[in-house]
This record gives C-alpha cells, sequence and structure tokens, in this order.
C-alpha cells in the first residue's frame, strides 16, 4: 500500500458525509497501539500533539483492515514505522 496514514485518512474523511464517523485505531510495526480516535469530517490532523502522532500520521501504511458491526465501524492500520 502506498501513502502515509495521514493521505490515507484524509481520503477517508473526504468521503465521510457531515454527521458520520469512523473510529480509527492505529498501531506501528510492534503492535503497540499509539493512536486510537473518532474521525469526523472535521477532524483536525494537524492538532494531534502527542510526541509520537505527528510521526505515526506521517509514517507509511504497512496493512490495513475494517471491520463493522451494528455500533460503529473501525479502520485497523498498521504504520511502518517502530516507536
Amino acid at each position: 500500500m502506498q501513502g502515509s496514514v495521514r493521505d490515507f485518512l484524509e481520503k477517508t474523511q473526504r468521503n465521510l458525509y457531515s454527521d458520520q464517523t469512523c473510529r480509527i485505531r492505529i498501531s506501528d510495526l510492534d503492535g503497540y497501539e499509539h493512536l486510537s480516535f473518532t474521525l469526523r469530517k472535521d477532524t483536525d490532523l494537524n492538532k494531534f500533539n502527542n510526541v509520537f502522532d505527528q510521526d505515526m500520521l506521517d509514517a507509511g501504511i504497512h496493512d490495513v483492515w475494517d471491520c463493522a458491526d451494528e455500533e460503529d465501524y473501525t479502520i485497523f492500520i498498521i504504520a511502518e514505522i517502530e516507536l
């Protein structure tokens, strides 16, 4: 898969309806989850301010899969980074 986590999330965000949300869970290559949040149409990824958040968002994508249930839709991302 090509592109950064940020590119993927921005594309996903553009496809959301104004009231639609999507749960995002981002892990590094070691399987440690660094980011878990609800993506909305107006989520500003640049405002994430944990010391590793922007590094995770700028990393490449190793793998992506999704899961939907009655309550929500979740996208799992493994970033090409070890933190």
